[in-house]
């Protein structure tokens, strides 16, 4: 996906109904540019705000097409992106806001597997086809998704559980949401096994464990998106340290004297140490400082 208007978006959408229903998906692999530096002020973050709980009826008035009307919406927004360049695609303010607390961010510091020339094994092409076959089955669903009642009881506890507990405030949004992407993540699993449009509590108690898995790493996520200058290096000290697992005080600075000086540097890992982010110490020469992620 190239970088889009937000009248292109509405345009595209429009003429993508189907049986009165207007639904699309946006693949992204690089989401600023798709989103662009100026997304806030063009309209496209407050549209796919809007869009995101797939109104019946939405209209939107353009200068050459006159009023463009979407009924039944679906979007989904498959995107990628590094921490240093998601903070150029949304801007901080947005940040805790409606926007992001629709987003569901995927984080992960390194890839899960090191494999540098992946092969199609007759296993996984056997998957590919079986996971074709079952998407063609479930787009030709239709009807209510109905919950049971032992699902809607333990869901109905959970809430009440997580509803007063203390969040980060630029995680509030998405917390106050994760009801609601925990029965849409519940309603996939229960479409993914069969035809019968039941969520169980399985299917809850599931959806619930994926996204909690999910949410390791969130919080710094979040946080590296809304940084000043300061905080921002910051981070980029804590994450040097996170991946090495434990460094010494001159390896650390050769890895950062490009963007801070050494007082500098020594001043954010005083703020890390007493932030119980890393721990300092001494090695047993009593001369060598190093330090190590908690």
């Amino acid at each position: 996906s190239q970088k889009i208007t937000n009248e292109a978006l509405i345009q595209a959408l429009s003429e993508a109904r189907v049986d009165g229903a207007s639904a699309g998906l946006v693949f992204a692999p690089e989401l600023s540019t798709f989103m662009g530096v100026d997304a806030t002020k063009s309209g496209l973050i407050p549209t796919l705000t809007d869009l995101y709980d797939s109104p019946s009826d939405w209209s939107y008035r353009t200068r050459g097409r006159g009023v463009e009307e979407l009924k039944n919406v679906t979007i989904t927004i498959l995107a990628a992106s590094t921490k240093d360049w998601l903070r150029s695609s949304i801007p901080a303010d947005a940040v805790g806001g409606g926007f992001t607390s629709r987003i569901i961010f995927i984080c992960r510091e390194r890839p899960s597997k090191p494999i540098l020339f992946p092969e199609l094994s007759p296993d996984i092409g056997q998957l590919k086809s079986n996971l074709i076959g079952d998407l063609n089955i479930i787009r030709e669903m239709k009807g209510p998704i109905l919950i049971s009642h032992t699902a809607r009881a333990l869901a109905e506890e959970w809430y009440k559980r997580e509803l007063y507990k203390t969040r980060d405030p630029k995680l509030e949004g998405y917390f106050a949401r994760k009801h609601d992407t925990m029965f849409k993540v519940a309603m996939i699993l229960s479409v993914s096994e069969g035809e019968d449009r039941v969520v169980t509590d399985r299917h809850i108690e599931k959806a619930l464990f994926m996204l909690e898995e999910n949410e390791y790493g969130l919080e710094g996520l979040v946080a590296s998106v809304v940084a000043n200058p300061i905080g921002g290096d910051t981070e980029k000290i804590l994450d040097i340290i996170k991946r090495a697992g434990t460094i010494k005080h001159s390896e650390l600075l050769r890895k950062c004297w490009r963007f801070a000086s050494a007082d500098v540097v020594s001043q954010m890992v005083k703020t890390l140490v007493e932030s119980k982010e890393i721990k300092s110490e001494l090695e047993k020469d009593n001369r060598t400082l190093i330090y190590t992620r908690i």
